[in-house]
């Protein structure tokens, strides 16, 4: 399901880019309409999942509490833990109250209760405090500290990184699909300056010069001309890439490849 969001979302990036980019049109305007609805219709279904998840698990916790909670109530306090000498002491002198007690019970009742042998009292007692612990025991994993901060370091480095250089450290954003464009394009569109830099265009126009007139020096530009061949230039660069983006849409392609720009060259621009 959040694949299929993640495509529809990149399908409706696509089409507010062409929309800005090309003009708009009703067909692709009612596309992108239906695909938001899907989208707000496939993530609240995603959220009534995970809520439904949430709440079976809750559930299924709580019952699992409660379960523990009759076990731990039934079983013997003292056979939880059979690891110190204490809890050894603790039984054997349980062990001797049981046998003075049945004792007294012959002498006041004038009957004889039934004893086991003690080897098979020993097993009883085990069994009962294997079961007893069971229900206690818990599925966490305990991790040795040098674990704990292995894992730990490698969490850290994957949220940053450092750069080369400096000594600052800087998190990544991560873009969504499509995101990055529409912000470029909306920067380009509200801005109206130059974008190629004018030191690199001026030597391009001196060597340009050059050659054709064969002189190495003797010219200079002013710089209101220098300026308006360079808004010719940017207009004339962003015009034939018009034009070759339109070859490759009527090819039903979105990328442009270098045979868009050999045609339209051919087409439009006979002499370059």
């Amino acid at each position: 399901m959040g694949q299929a969001i993640d495509l529809m979302e990149l399908q409706i990036a696509e089409w507010v880019e062409e929309q800005i980019r090309y003009g708009f049109t009703q067909e692709r305007e009612d596309a992108i309409y239906q695909y938001r609805r899907k989208v707000i219709v496939f993530k609240k279904s995603v959220e009534e999942a995970e809520e439904r998840y949430f709440e079976e698990r809750e559930e299924s916790r709580r019952r699992e509490e409660a379960r523990r909670a009759m076990s731990y109530s039934r079983g013997d306090i003292s056979a939880r833990d059979n690891r110190s000498k204490l809890h050894q002491s603790h039984t054997q002198r349980n062990y001797g109250d049981s046998l003075d007690s049945d004792d007294e019970n012959e002498r006041e009742n004038g009957y004889q209760s039934y004893r086991p042998p003690p080897q098979r009292q020993q097993r009883l007692r085990s069994r009962s405090r294997s079961r007893s612990s069971s229900p206690m025991r818990s599925s966490y994993r305990h991790e040795s500290p040098e674990n704990s901060r292995r894992n730990a370091s490698h969490q850290q480095t994957a949220q940053v990184r450092m750069r080369a250089g400096k000594n600052n450290v800087t998190k990544t954003k991560k873009w969504r699909p499509g995101q990055k464009a529409l912000s470029e394009i909306r920067k380009y569109q509200n801005s109206t300056d130059l974008l190629i830099q004018k030191a690199p265009f001026r030597r391009l126009v001196h060597q340009i010069i050059q050659e054709a007139t064969g002189f190495d020096s003797g010219f200079r530009i002013r710089a209101d001309a220098m300026s308006a061949l360079q808004e010719a230039a940017e207009a004339f660069i962003v015009e034939m890439f018009e034009g070759s983006v339109l070859i490759s849409n009527h090819a039903k392609r979105v990328t442009l490849m270098t045979a868009d720009i050999q045609l339209y060259r051919r087409l439009c621009l006979r002499n370059l």
